[in-house]
């Protein structure tokens, strides 16, 4: 993992240890992260397509570092970010906070045919998730560093599809763990050395492509040390700075693997 890269999953983790998505969206939604929002069409897209491709509609979703549950209000509630931390500009009590959202979520369609099952190591995020029915079962075991229990692997065999991110080593005991290969969309940041998660991918049977290798925005800097950083990584790659979109913020490129046709 290149230092962004820990330095994001440090962020993410240092931001999900309370019971309730205030931390998160207080720090997250000033700096406009927008990660879920670019990546709604591109999400419709292939749970279309894998519905297609298996000829049914039921699908598992497994969504590593899924924090409280934000890919999966996108994907079976259509809630995005910004919808999402509205519900946190003010404080609330932990228990009447996890009752108004589930019951917020619940008025909202839903797509029934979704089960995701989040992983995540903070159980305070997680916690919230299966509380208020954003996820259907969550793995708390550092899969980063410690093999999968029974249970792990119970909830996260028959996946159809992977939202990756976080370590290679996780992507790689999940993906070990299935009989026939699923779709994986990861965000890898811009300027993020990929081969080790590229050789992962085709090494479980998927072909990889970059639907867009545009830099995408995901957040602003959160200080001018980050972005002086930030922009010296890419340099020293070569990689385009001025005028770009990693010129003002901290950027991804989505990163696609399909199982081989």
């Amino acid at each position: 993992m290149s230092p962004f890269a820990k330095h994001a999953h440090a962020t993410h983790t240092k931001l999900c240890q309370h019971p309730l998505p205030h931390d998160y969206f207080g720090s997250l939604a000033p700096l406009r992260y927008r990660t879920p929002d670019f990546s709604r069409d591109l999400l419709t897209a292939m749970v279309a397509e894998l519905r297609h491709r298996r000829g049914r509609s039921r699908l598992k979703v497994v969504d590593l570092a899924c924090g409280y549950g934000v890919n999966s209000a996108l994907l079976k509630h259509g809630v995005d970010f910004a919808g999402f931390a509205r519900l946190y500009r003010r404080p609330a009590d932990p228990e009447g906070a996890v009752a108004r959202d589930r019951a917020h979520f619940a008025a909202r369609p839903v797509d029934q045919e979704l089960t995701v099952v989040g992983v995540d190591t903070s159980t305070a995020a997680t916690g919230y998730g299966l509380a208020t029915g954003l996820l259907d079962a969550v793995v708390s075991t550092d899969l980063e560093h410690g093999e999968p229990t029974e249970a792990d692997r119970a909830a996260l065999a028959d996946a159809d599809l992977v939202l990756a991110t976080g370590g290679v080593a996780t992507l790689a005991r999940v993906l070990a763990l299935q009989t026939t290969p699923p779709a994986v969309l990861g965000w890898p940041l811009y300027g993020q050395c990929t081969e080790e998660l590229v050789d992962c991918l085709t090494a479980h049977r998927l072909t990889v492509s970059s639907p867009d290798t545009t830099p995408r925005h995901q957040r602003h800097f959160a200080t001018p040390h980050e972005r002086e950083a930030y922009h010296y990584s890419l340099r020293r790659q070569r990689l385009e700075v001025a005028g770009s979109a990693a010129e003002r913020s901290l950027c991804v490129t989505p990163l696609l693997a399909m199982p081989h046709a």
